[in-house]
This record gives C-alpha cells, sequence and structure tokens, in this order.
C-alpha cells in the first residue's frame, strides 16, 4: 500500500515483553496471551485516535 502525498499516520509502540531463554511450554503461552491483550489494546486505542479525526 502506498500512502497519499500528505497523508497521516500513527505508531503506537509498548513496553518490552521479556522472555526467558529458558522459558517453557506453559511460559511462553502466558507471553503469547500477553502479546495478544496488548496488542489488541493497542489497535482499540489505534482506532479510537484515528476516528476522532
Amino acid at each position: 500500500m502506498i500512502p497519499y502525498p500528505l497523508g497521516q499516520a500513527l505508531f503506537l509502540w509498548g513496553d518490552p515483553i521479556w522472555v526467558s531463554r529458558s522459558a517453557g511450554k506453559v511460559d511462553m503461552e502466558v507471553k503469547q496471551r500477553e502479546l495478544e491483550n496488548v496488542l489488541l489494546g493497542m489497535t482499540r486505542k489505534a482506532d479510537v485516535v484515528v476516528n476522532q479525526k
């Protein structure tokens, strides 16, 4: 997708999600859910910001 000239953009980022090198299957599943929740929250925030204009 090529943006229009003089278009607007929204960038969001969150805190790092650290995963131990020794993380097991259960730990990875917990981190996966954490990542999913963070991404869903960021998507909701972006939707609110973009739709206010």
